[in-house]
């Protein structure tokens, strides 16, 4: 098919000598159409009807009118040029709405000019500025005078910069064409693009006539048939390059900081429409600011917009912030009386309409939470949980919400009576008196009702009846305790069981009351109803192990009394700040997270993960989702190793990346759908009196 081929003696296909390929259009066209039909001129005729190859692979439907280029029934083009220039340009502005102007393609081509050729023109058009000036001076027009003064020094400065390099000179030339769905639409884009441009004193006009030429200035030939060229120094070229830098605001959001480019203010809300989902990541290493801007994130969002805000505090940051905002602080530590039940479940919105208690996924919730607290104690949590562990687990935790008859209908969340209530009682205590198990039912199940437990004004009401106690780590260590008084009844044959019920007796015991990390013990305590904001302070716990530990339970708490009941209209956030402190927990965490983020988003709640470690994340396959999931990323100072991954990872260019390495505190980048810019987080002078801890400490 290509050039000429020898057969050899096997019949093997034909080999072309590389060096010697040349086009043999007959042998295409045969193999193409075959030259078996011919039409009545005689001429051979290919399958799709074209009488050549040229015309077989052209672009159908090209059509060059005087003034407008016809492609297609729903596609036409206008070229144009730039028939004047302003006198002088400002850094990437003055071709700003030519680039941002829609559907438009811009050319520019550039040939540098030969430094002699240069300064040979210069000291010639200096020769003519000086003789110029003289005669206009002696004849006193001084305005005239003036004007070949100022020319005459310019072009002497520009000739020197040249001579000793500092300097270049350039041809350049610029084409654009404007494309539309039709005729009428391309004549009010036209208008629109030459009014714009003239505002800048760049004067377009359309390519009449020559349309065909322009169009081929469009492609990368580094050819212009049109030649209408621009002389340019170099940083007047550096001018025409796209330096775009795009207002990234959102109607009805909140301020976060300045553009550093156009010196307008970002506006941003994690709910615009032309966001994928509401969730944010934050990364940054220490001392970068991120804390400052999350205080204006909160502070901002509950005073314009009515924003609630939980925030998972690791440091003990916010707490001045929510007393400031009217919020309330949660602090957890081993003497704390704060509680948050890991067991808790309410009613979510189903799937099919109406409300559903999703028992299953719930159990699931609380094995992963459990899996994570026997790691822990084992000192490794990257030790695997065998099969028999994990089945034995299901199904004590089962057993716990299978005690309190807690299924699917939400109604069974509740005591429809009094009497059903002193049933429930009765039945506990005879199953684990059957056992002879001392149990104490006010420390299993009812630890924050004051008084008699059997005394209903004691308890919580509504139209349901009156709502049951859920399972605490008390009531599943007695359940374990149960659990191994059954099996002792036949040792050999749950020989491997009870060996595994002994460790979970161990290990679980630390998690109950007055033990060492017995602070998750108990019914739930905290409330989120009347709270703007509610910080979840954990920085008195262990870093190592009980604050990872508490942020998964606290996240797994958040989903349900925060996330899963907002079904309004009501804006809600979640900020997890160090979250990189999760991946210590293994997948267990990370798939709390992941959770949160796909769910988060149809309840009108956003997920804000702040972290220091964005390359920890980035190398766990879960954590990825995590990232991908959040349509707003926001990077402030970065080390020079993150910055490289965040590079590869978000596309980022070298200037960006040079920024972030050199970045001032709160100078960084913010990056909505793929589009990203620089700006500077500021706060006013009232925000700044309880904003900022140095003037704080004055006061």
């Amino acid at each position: 098919m290509f050039g000429k081929s020898k057969k050899n003696n096997n019949n093997t296909k034909n080999k072309a000598d590389i060096n010697s390929l040349e086009f043999d259009l007959d042998s295409i066209e045969q193999q193409l159409g075959g030259y078996d039909n011919v039409n009545d001129n005689g001429e051979p005729v290919l399958e799709n009807g074209t009488t050549t190859l040229k015309k077989f692979i052209s672009r159908k439907g090209l059509i060059f009118e005087r003034d407008a280029i016809q492609s297609g029934f729903n596609r036409v083009m206008r070229c144009f040029y730039p028939a004047s220039y302003p006198k002088r340009v400002g850094f990437a502005e003055w071709l700003y709405d030519a680039y941002t102007f829609g559907d438009i393609d811009i050319s520019i081509m550039v040939k540098p000019v030969e430094k002699t050729k240069v300064i040979k023109e210069l000291n010639m058009k200096l020769a003519q500025f000086i003789s110029d000036y003289r005669r206009e001076t002696s004849n006193d027009n001084v305005d005239k005078a003036d004007m070949l003064g100022a020319a005459k020094d310019e072009t002497r400065e520009l000739r020197n910069r040249v001579e000793f390099n500092m300097d270049k000179m350039f041809w350049a030339s610029f084409t654009a064409c404007i494309g539309a769905k039709n005729k009428q639409e391309l004549d009010e884009k036209s208008e629109s693009f030459i009014h714009k441009m003239s505002a800048e004193n760049v004067n377009f006009s359309d390519a009449f006539c020559r349309q065909k030429d322009a169009f081929k200035a469009i492609f990368p030939y580094v050819k212009n048939p049109i030649d209408k060229f621009r002389n340019f120094n170099l940083d007047a070229l550096a001018s025409v390059f796209p330096f775009i830098n795009p207002e990234l605001n959102h109607s009805g959001g909140i301020p976060i900081g300045i553009n550093r480019i156009t010196g307008n203010p970002i506006f941003f809300s994690n709910w615009d429409k032309s966001l994928s989902n509401p969730h944010m990541t934050v990364w940054a290493e220490s001392g970068a600011g991120k804390t400052y801007m999350t205080y204006l994130i909160i502070a901002r969002g509950i005073a314009l917009l009515d924003i609630w805000t939980i925030a998972i505090d690791v440091e003990g940051v916010y707490n001045f912030l929510a007393e400031m905002v009217g919020g309330t602080s949660v602090i957890f530590s081993r003497d704390s009386k704060n509680k948050m039940n890991l067991w808790d479940i309410k009613p979510e919105t189903a799937s099919g309409g109406g409300m559903e208690v999703n028992i299953v996924s719930k159990y699931n919730d609380v094995k992963r939470i459990l899996i994570v607290m026997l790691k822990g104690q084992s000192q490794n949590i990257n030790d695997e949980v065998t099969a028999l562990e994990m089945s034995l687990l299901e199904e004590l935790v089962e057993d716990e919400y299978n005690a309190l008859d807690i299924k699917k209908d939400p109604s069974s969340l509740y005591f429809r009576s009094e009497n059903e209530l002193h049933n429930f009682v009765r039945k506990v205590e005879n199953e684990y008196k059957k056992y002879e198990i001392d149990i104490d039912l006010k420390q299993m199940y009812f630890d924050n009702i004051q008084g008699d437990y059997k005394v209903m004004n004691n308890h919580e009401f509504d139209l349901n009846g009156i709502k049951k106690p859920m399972p605490t780590m008390t009531s599943f260590f007695d359940r374990i305790l149960l659990k191994k008084a059954k099996l002792a009844e036949n040792p050999d044959e749950f020989k491997d069981k009870v060996k595994l019920i002994n460790k979970f007796a161990e290990v679980f015991k630390v998690y109950t009351k007055e033990r060492s990390m017995g602070f998750f013990d108990g019914q739930s305590t905290v409330d989120l109803e009347n709270a703007p904001f509610v910080n979840l302070d954990i920085s008195q716990l262990d870093e190592e192990f009980e604050q990872p530990l508490t942020m998964i339970i606290l996240v797994n708490w958040i989903w349900e009394h925060y996330v899963k009941k907002n079904t309004g209209d009501k804006k809600k956030r979640v900020i997890i700040d160090e979250a990189w402190m999760l991946l210590k927990m293994g997948d267990v965490a990370i798939n709390f997270l992941n959770v949160m983020s796909r769910r988060a988003r149809k309840r009108k709640v956003s997920l804000t993960t702040i972290s220091q470690r964005f390359e920890d994340f980035y190398k766990n396959e879960m954590a990825k989702a995590v990232i991908s999931n959040a349509a707003i990323q926001i990077f402030l100072k970065q080390n020079g190793t993150e910055v490289e991954l965040l590079k590869e990872v978000y596309k980022l260019t070298d200037i960006e990346c040079s920024f972030l390495t050199q970045a001032n505190i709160g100078n960084g980048i913010i990056r909505m759908n793929d589009v990203s810019t620089t700006m500077h987080v500021v706060t006013t002078d009232a925000e700044r009196q309880f904003l900022d801890p140095d003037v704080r400490k004055m006061k």
